[in-house]
């Protein structure tokens, strides 16, 4: 097996238009991956009473659109997890209680799993695993459940809130003050030890040349209005301890949720390109050996199939506004350029492909972007391709990640993954904001309390019989000055 193919995205409405399905049938991937956010269940479907119903017919109305036929008539294996919008409820974990449903019904209607997979009755959820070729040249794909028993937040969400105007927005907020505060969930995302074994199997003395280990929400990001790993500290330090201890050759994080596309890791090569810019070599910004030319790249975003953080203007501004704000995880070449404004992002509607060279060769471009293709180093020696591409299919950003690296350099990768910051760590130097922003809200708070207090106090004393005795004296020479005018 030469090389394979895996395209990936997440974030499809399926009442909105799919033209991005047209490209991604044009390339014809081995296979495709859905991170996450199959469909949207639409929030007022919770309130017509069938809820089992409703998310059902959900489901139903996906399949029939025309973007998912063109997905499979064009590609012959279909495979991913859920998120929180296909799963039913937004930012729902362990505690939905149509979690056993929404895991059979995307085995189903999605997967086509078998009827006697050990995905429909295992303790942790729907998480599995599936391989693309035969060693020395196979590519692992792992497939996490965040969801189906994953701990509680630190603050419960409010985005399954269907009275609030914007609950998600909310949600979103309340999140950006924990990590401001420095909060974050003791509880496991993962949530199943069950879950957690398995993996350590999986990674451990594994023969695959490629591990590409799938995770609805973002791992690495240090955005803290979306949900992620970062939010349970305990659970992404013991993620990418495992991975440093384990040492699984190429693994890569696939990720979705959050309406734009990134790289995240730390600038290590100049193995990268975006809009056809080449990237000049860099040192680490971490304190840590060197790591091999390309290594830098640890996990992928694609999110955005029918809708991006960048359609409407709101959504435009706030998305950018994150973008500068929180992009400490994002891969940032030296000094700045003006290819990569915000670094390895891309806010409009996308998909992923990750194309395992495992004999070294470069990949003849389909879509006219070949000098892409050929920027940045090692494209000579195998390496998975990574990629962003737009709603055409045009390659937008694309990484070159060496295979066959030794063990230790490996464990490196994950130890660079390690000391990048973390959401509350990057949180922490805008906690000015908090004190800013507390002080205004209780200087606001004193002032209308004194205004409502000389409003009300001589109201009270009047029907009281009594007056202050500023007031009173006041209110005797006003006597005084009108019975003087009437004698």
């Amino acid at each position: 097996m030469p090389s394979a193919t895996i395209a990936f995205g997440s974030c499809r409405k399926q009442v909105l238009p799919q033209p991005i399905f047209n490209a991604i049938a044009r390339q014809r991937p081995d296979a495709w991956v859905w991170t996450g956010d199959y469909l949207y269940f639409k929030p007022k479907a919770r309130l017509a009473g069938d809820i089992a119903a409703a998310l059902k017919a959900s489901y139903l109305e996906a399949a029939a659109t025309d973007g998912e036929r063109k997905l499979r008539a064009a590609v012959p294996i279909i495979d991913g997890v859920y998120d929180d919008h296909d799963y039913g409820e937004n930012d729902a974990g362990g505690s939905f209680e149509l979690r056993e449903l929404s895991r059979q019904l995307f085995l189903d209607e999605v997967v086509g799993a078998p009827a006697d997979s050990a995905r429909r009755t295992q303790s942790g959820g729907l998480y599995g695993m599936r391989t693309f070729g035969e060693p020395p040249h196979q590519l692992k794909l792992l497939l996490l459940d965040t969801r189906f028993a994953r701990g509680e937040p630190a603050l419960p969400s409010v985005g399954a809130v269907t009275w609030l105007p914007s609950p998600g927005n909310i949600a979103g907020i309340l999140r950006t003050l924990c990590a401001l505060l420095g909060i974050g969930s003791t509880e496991d995302l993962l949530g199943s030890q069950e879950q957690w074994e398995w993996l350590e199997q999986e990674l451990t003395n594994s023969t695959a040349a490629a591990h590409l280990i799938v995770s609805s929400v973002q791992v690495l990001t240090t955005n803290a209005p979306v949900e992620s790993w970062g939010h349970f500290p305990n659970s992404r330090r013991r993620l990418l301890r495992l991975l440093a201890r384990t040492r699984p050759p190429a693994a890569l994080l696939i990720s979705g949720d959050v309406h734009y596309a990134e790289f995240l890791g730390t600038f290590a090569s100049s193995a990268s390109a975006r809009l056809g810019s080449a990237v000049p070599a860099t040192a680490t910004s971490v304190s840590a050996p060197m790591l091999p030319e390309g290594a830098g790249l640890f996990e992928v975003t694609s999110s955005g199939l029918t809708h991006s953080c960048g359609d409407k203007l709101f959504g435009w501004v706030a998305c950018q506004a994150a973008l500068r704000l929180f992009g400490s995880h994002r891969l940032h070449p030296p000094g700045g350029t003006d290819s990569w404004p915000l670094g390895a992002s891309f806010p409009a509607l996308n998909f992923g492909s990750v194309v395992a060279r495992f004999d070294g060769h470069a990949e003849s471009s389909e879509d006219g972007d070949s000098e892409l293709l050929s920027a940045g180093a090692g494209a000579g020696a195998p390496h998975l391709l990574v990629r962003i591409h737009n709603v055409n299919g045009t390659t937008v950003m694309q990484h070159r990640l060496p295979l066959g690296l030794p063990p230790e350099a490996e464990a490196l990768r994950w130890e660079h993954a390690l000391a990048m910051p973390s959401v509350l760590e990057a949180a922490a130097k805008y906690r000015w904001l908090v004190a800013i922003g507390g002080g205004f809200v209780v200087g606001w708070a004193m002032v209308v309390c004194a205004a409502l207090w000389r409003r009300r106090v001589p109201q009270q004393m009047l029907r009281r019989g009594g007056m202050p005795a500023g007031r009173a004296a006041t209110r005797g020479t006003e006597l005084l000055h009108v019975k003087g005018k009437a004698l």
